[in-house]
């Protein structure tokens, strides 16, 4: 993720895009260990705060990128009754198998693999390393898969945030339009500083 040096100074990684992968990370952990709920904190002027609802000091309503993580992760554990387990946990990678539990046996629904990895703005594009996952052919369905992409130009980003291709304007609305992927020949590749959900 940022660096010490990066953190210090102008750039509070609060209100940039790593914060977003972050908390993919923690709340999905979290979730793992059996915590039920969780309350980030939030306040109108706040850079932590997902989103700012009014104009301040010139600032007019936005989404922040903490709001995108919350969209995932709303996304990867809707509906309830869910069972997170961590199938990887490394530095800078990890992945997260979510089953629903609505019916026993629980049946895998998902998998969200989050890439910790820093990638800053200012790196060239072409430059952005990516890490290929492959899936576990003896569990199937995986050329069925919906992948939702959740990205931004870089870690320290703080505007051009999409989730499946998606972003929420200065009026709240998601717009744009949904952009699903797929997995080819049994594997996804996750870019440093990019989180995606394949749903089954």
């Amino acid at each position: 993720m940022l660096t010490q040096e990066q953190c210090q100074g102008t750039v509070n990684i609060s209100d940039v895009f790593g914060a977003a992968i972050w908390s993919v990370d923690y709340i999905l952990y979290g979730a793992g260990l059996k915590v039920s709920r969780m309350h980030l904190h939030m306040g109108t002027p706040y850079r932590y705060s997902a989103w700012q609802p009014i104009t301040i000091n010139g600032t007019a309503p936005n989404a922040r990128p903490l709001y995108y993580g919350n969209m995932f992760t709303s996304t990867a554990l809707a509906g309830g009754d869910k069972q997170v387990v961590s199938v990887l946990n490394e530095t800078s990678l990890t992945a997260y198998a979510i089953y629903s539990a609505k019916h026993s046996p629980a049946t895998l629904e998902s998998l969200a693999v989050v890439n910790l990895e820093q990638y800053n703005m200012t790196q060239s594009a072409s430059a952005r390393p990516y890490t290929a996952f492959k899936f576990p052919a003896h569990l199937g369905g995986w050329s069925r898969a919906k992948v939702r992409r959740l990205t931004a130009p870089g870690t320290d980003a703080r505007t051009n945030v999409t989730f499946a291709g998606q972003y929420v304007d200065d009026t709240g609305c998601i717009v744009g339009e949904l952009d699903i992927e797929r997995v080819h020949n049994g594997q996804v590749l996750v870019a440093a500083g990019e989180a995606v959900l394949v749903s089954l």
